[in-house]
């Protein structure tokens, strides 16, 4: 008994430190998808990059009757959460002069959701994290004609945006018709063509 027993117990601690690593490597498993969760979840709430910018404003030349050859873009934030209004800042000074391949110049300016006037707006940049905005944002722009725009898919996807965009790795335009709808928005068929409606 006591040759099997000097046998059994080193037997028992390998089993013991192969459970032991195989555990930690259960772990590290899913730590590791935990941070992949939290990395899909900072992607949708990204801020709209230069990119992002171009490609909507592309869209104005597409808008049925035709914009004027001026257009204001406005860069939406809530004033509640910190970083906002310098994440609206960055995307202001990345809105070119004159919206790409037309004749309509652009004016940028930053605009608080707890003031919100989109009399006369042509293009409602989102920043991130305006979720809970996004019905407030979609009724302000109700018949005004106002192209709603967030990086967040799920915003086209609840009818509360004109279009979500993202160009990382590629282009992907979403569109909601209801929305287009309820801000009076038409738009020819060359751009629908292009879009994916949700």
């Amino acid at each position: 008994m006591g040759q099997w027993a000097i046998f059994r117990n080193p037997y028992s601690k390998v089993m013991r430190c192969t459970a032991r690593a195989a555990r930690a490597a259960v772990l590290a498993a899913v730590a590791g998808v935990a941070a992949l969760a939290q990395v899909a979840s900072a992607t949708e709430a990204r801020v709209l990059s230069p990119q992002d910018i171009e490609v909507v404003t592309r869209v104005l030349q597409f808008v049925t009757p035709e914009t004027t050859n001026t257009a204001t873009v406005a860069i939406l934030f809530d004033p509640q959460r910190p970083g906002s209004q310098s994440q609206a800042d960055t995307l202001a000074a990345a809105v070119p002069p004159r919206a790409p391949d037309s004749r309509i110049s652009l004016q940028a300016k930053t605009m608080p959701v707890t003031a919100l006037n989109l009399e006369g707006v042509s293009i409602a940049l989102m920043t991130p994290g305006l979720t809970d905005h996004h019905q407030v944002i979609s009724a302000a722009a109700a018949g005004r004609r106002v192209i709603t725009v967030s990086g967040d898919k799920a915003c086209a996807e609840a009818q509360h945006c004109v279009f979500s965009v993202s160009t990382v790795p590629y282009v992907n335009l979403w569109f909601s018709r209801a929305a287009a709808r309820a801000a009076g928005l038409r738009f020819s068929p060359a751009l629908l063509m292009l879009v994916k409606k949700v």
